[in-house]
């Protein structure tokens, strides 16, 4: 009987450790879905619409997508990143009256930065042309709409139920496509009618989270709104500098090169950078696993950790190596297919974009080292320093060869990030030993 008993518990208890290993590949796939919709619904919206639009609209709905990613940056680090340690912290008791006080926090943010974008559009109508003024109104109706789709789905996350995230983006990712299809159907297609869009495209995914987190939006306990606000701006006020500096490098020559080459040339300069974007998305979503692997081979000893690093380096340089042999040999094939026969002229730059893709993967993985050893001011100087070369030599390259020069920038820019996070892990790890 003992040994029956002992046998079933052990069964038991084999079973139940299945089933908690089941349901977290379950989670860690959804997870992986989640990311990828995110990512596909960015590259499959860009690739229409450079397709349908004229290269002066791309280019417009181009520069205010930029300033989009702005906001983003912002919110992310104001709103999210902070919301991810406290929500299963200090709030984890009362996260839906936390989660409610944080969505009442976005209205209050996003409603007067929405307003004044509005009056910014007016300004700028009367110095770029009237795309770019009709983008950013269409931007800021969407705006609001997008970013908080983003926040509920980080907020699935910290109630540790992603396939309800990816489940959402799925449903943001077909209504996109479908009202995208619609609007070039009825010969509307245009930058503020794609913002329009993408803001309406969020509202079903945005009811179904609300739904599943029912926010508690009456005061209950002692949880204050200014207890909340103050905790999340502490937490974030470094983050927000180096969010901000992480966007210059990579998006302010959408915002420079109207003056030089005009809309079309911004137009030609995202039709380079969307080459790139499948492969660096990969390394994106594979990177979000290292910071926490790192952080606990650190513990482990430091062989641990460097063989961890040095298999994510290889793994992310042999695929771009990969994804650049494709680019190379079936660059004006690919340009071709992919932009209905438009942008043959960026043909010769395809084997200068895919240098990116070396340089994100060695950025990558030192960045995240140096996260996982506690040193994000670190990070915060790698992109001082690729900003100032963004601001310097890659203005002056824009200037002076239109998008090419912009292609260059970006490049030396990347390059310049990661020989800058290489080398101060190396100087730290070094001190470390």
């Amino acid at each position: 009987m003992v040994r029956q008993k002992g046998r079933r518990i052990a069964t038991t208890n084999g079973s139940s450790r299945e089933t908690v290993g089941w349901r977290w590949i379950v989670k860690g796939g959804a997870s992986i879905v989640d990311q990828a919709t995110l990512a596909g619904a960015n590259f499959v919206a860009n690739l229409l619409l450079a397709r349908w639009l004229p290269p002066a609209q791309y280019g417009a709905f181009t520069l205010a997508y930029s300033v989009f990613l702005l906001f983003g940056t912002f919110h992310t680090s104001v709103f999210s990143e902070p919301m991810l340690v406290f929500g299963a912290g200090k709030y984890a008791q009362r996260f839906r009256r936390y989660i409610g006080l944080l969505t009442l926090g976005h209205l209050a943010v996003m409603v007067p930065i929405c307003l004044i974008l509005i009056g910014v559009s007016v300004l700028l109508g009367r110095v770029y042309p009237i795309e770019v003024q009709l983008a950013l109104q269409g931007l800021a109706f969407a705006g609001p709409f997008i970013l908080l789709l983003w926040l509920l789905k980080r907020a699935l996350y910290v109630s540790l139920k992603p396939e309800w995230a990816a489940l959402a983006g799925a449903s943001y990712l077909v209504l996109l496509l479908g009202s995208f299809f619609l609007l070039r159907a009825v010969k509307k297609i245009s930058p503020e009618m794609t913002f329009m869009a993408m803001g309406w495209s969020c509202l079903p995914a945005t009811l179904l989270l609300m739904k599943r987190l029912r926010p508690q939006w009456r005061a209950v306990g002692d949880l204050r709104a200014a207890e909340v606000f103050e905790g999340h701006w502490r937490y974030s006020r470094w983050a927000v500098g180096s969010s901000i500096l992480t966007w210059i490098p990579g998006n302010i020559y959408f915002a420079v090169l109207p003056a030089w080459a005009g809309l079309e040339g911004v137009a030609a300069l995202r039709a380079l950078t969307n080459l790139v974007l499948p492969v660096g998305n990969a390394i994106g979503a594979l990177s979000l696993l290292l910071v926490p692997l790192l952080s606990r081979n650190r513990a482990e000893g430091r062989k641990r950790l460097t063989r961890t690093m040095a298999v994510f380096l290889a793994l992310f340089l042999a695929g771009a190596g990969v994804y650049y042999l494709g680019l190379i040999f079936f660059r004006g094939d690919i340009v071709r297919i992919l932009y209905g026969g438009r942008y043959g002229e960026i043909v010769p730059l395809v084997p200068l974009v895919g240098l990116l893709a070396f340089t994100a993967g060695i950025t990558a993985v030192f960045g995240a080292a140096l996260r996982a050893f506690e040193r994000p001011d670190e990070v915060f100087w790698s992109y001082v320093v690729s900003s100032a070369v963004a601001f310097g030599a890659g203005i002056i390259l824009a200037r002076t060869l239109a998008a090419a020069g912009a292609l260059w920038g970006l490049l030396l820019s990347s390059t310049a990030t990661a020989a800058m996070t290489f080398l101060f892990f190396r100087r730290f790890s070094t001190k470390e030993e």
